[in-house]
């Protein structure tokens, strides 16, 4: 057990800064893989098109934007240290006196003309943009129509796609390095490692991950025919129905009968993931009897939808206020309904000593509402001979944190006229003061030293996960 969840936390964190979606499905995965976007250019008038678009959704959008003056000066001063260009020293001042914004966006225009000429790279001009987000509370993400799709469908759990995950070979080659059982591809026999030679038709050799990933993507019910090779096989061509793939946000690790226990391992929250806590709590009664226990391991879970974060939230506590959040259309409370979705069952959650910022939210509202929350130092548990050192949590209130205000709460917003979407911060957590607050500051390490100091350590030799837990329950 120990080797298995060492080399999915590797992938794990290899995927989660880039969407925090549980898996890669039918999409590119290296810088290699999106295509060289250098050699993409721009006129100087699409970007006068692009940029104030970015701008204007920001004010428009955003929980707590900057102003129209700071981020054409952000943007400005990014664009001539990445193509070298002096800026003028007063150009903050001339900007800041430029009051109505048609003089902003022609101070912008001349910049732009001046600095760039007729033309400039794709990739210059999204790094520029991006450091807008040194004055946005929460940050700034630009991404592709591409990718924020393919990232809703699986917030959603409604890819629709072949079921496979590809991966680049030797002289420009494409494989399959996972194909998902009972997906399209699974079903007409395409194994691991296959290699794709053309889709539909068109030869895939020399195309860029993108290019052939969007040749294999298409609507729901729709055909596609593959040549694929195995190896030491000749190629052999194979038609398959584009379907959604539903894809499982957790697994059942581990079973204790006598103690009536289980555990769960939760790779993502997502809309689904409430139901399917449910099927399995229903399968694993149907052969093991009546289950008191529930472990949520919690260890690597990916979670950036608040929404989401709420429906889960409601099948473990009862009538519990999660906490406030500010949009620009006002606060709002965030409580769980009076649920009986896991009636008369004992939720624990296990989580690593410092979490995604909804996880740390989450475990701390489940100790205030005397769950138990145990935290788990991952790094004892490669070596079966090394202990696992589990410590319980002692609860932390939100408005202890006083941290610098980081974000959670991001959506995409279409820049209309482009190929391009903007992620901004649209919401935020309040503590019970209305302070703002970040759930990655409770995880500080001032509040993590003296929440360790604070709290009961247990060791265990045993490799069971599930079994240190209980031993820890019954002390």
């Amino acid at each position: 057990m120990s080797r298995e969840i060492g080399q999915r936390e590797i992938v794990l964190m290899l995927a989660a800064w880039f969407a925090c979606s549980g898996f890669w499905i039918d999409r590119a995965r290296s810088q290699d893989e999106q295509g060289d976007p250098s050699k993409k250019r721009m006129s100087t008038s699409q970007a006068m098109t692009l940029v104030p678009s970015i701008i204007e959704t920001i004010l428009k959008e955003h929980v707590a934007p900057p102003t129209r003056q700071q981020m054409v000066l952000e943007f400005i001063q990014q664009l001539g240290r990445r193509l070298n260009k002096p800026v003028s020293l007063d150009l903050g001042v001339t900007i800041s006196d430029a009051r109505d914004h048609e003089k902003v966006y022609a101070i912008l225009t001349a910049e732009l003309q001046r600095m760039a000429g007729d033309d400039l790279t794709t990739e210059v001009l999204l790094s520029s943009l991006n450091a807008i987000g040194n004055v946005l509370e929460g940050g700034l993400a630009i991404d592709t129509r591409f990718n924020v799709v393919a990232e809703e469908q699986l917030a959603a759990n409604r890819y629709v796609g072949i079921g496979v995950q590809t991966k680049s070979v030797r002289q420009g080659q494409i494989a399959f390095m996972k194909v998902f059982e009972n997906g399209p591809a699974f079903d007409v026999g395409i194994l691991d490692n296959d290699i794709l030679d053309s889709v539909d038709g068109k030869s895939i050799r020399g195309l860029s991950m993108t290019d052939t990933v969007q040749l294999l993507r298409g609507p729901v019910g729709t055909a596609v025919k593959l040549t694929v090779t195995t190896a030491g096989g000749s190629p052999r061509e194979v038609t398959l129905v584009r379907r959604v793939i539903p894809l499982r946000t957790m697994e059942l690790v581990e079973t204790n009968k006598d103690h009536g226990a289980l555990l769960v391992r939760v790779d993502r929250i997502s809309a689904s993931s409430l139901n399917e806590l449910q099927n399995i709590v229903s399968d694993a009664e149907s052969v093991g009897g009546r289950m008191r226990i529930i472990v949520l391991n919690l260890q690597n879970t990916l979670a950036d939808n608040v929404h989401n974060l709420h429906l889960f939230a409601d099948g473990i506590l009862d009538a519990t206020t999660l906490c406030s959040v500010q949009t620009r259309k006002g606060t709002r409370l965030l409580k769980t309904e009076d649920g009986k979705t896991l009636d008369e069952r004992r939720v624990v959650l296990l989580t690593p000593p410092r979490s995604f910022e909804a996880i740390g939210l989450l475990a701390n509202i489940c100790a205030d509402a005397n769950l138990p929350v145990f935290y788990w130092s991952t790094q004892m548990q490669f070596e079966q001979s090394t202990p696992i050192t589990i410590e319980q949590s002692i609860p932390i209130q939100i408005e202890q944190a006083s941290r610098q205000v980081r974000l959670p709460v991001v959506e995409p917003f279409e820049i209309v006229g482009s190929d391009y979407f903007i992620k901004i911060a649209t919401c935020r957590f309040l503590d019970n003061k209305g302070n703002f607050v970040s759930p990655r500051s409770l995880m500080t390490n001032e509040l993590d030293t003296a929440m360790h100091r604070k709290g009961r350590p247990l060791k265990q030799t045993s490799e069971s996960i599930l079994k240190c837990i209980l031993d820890a329950l019954d002390k």
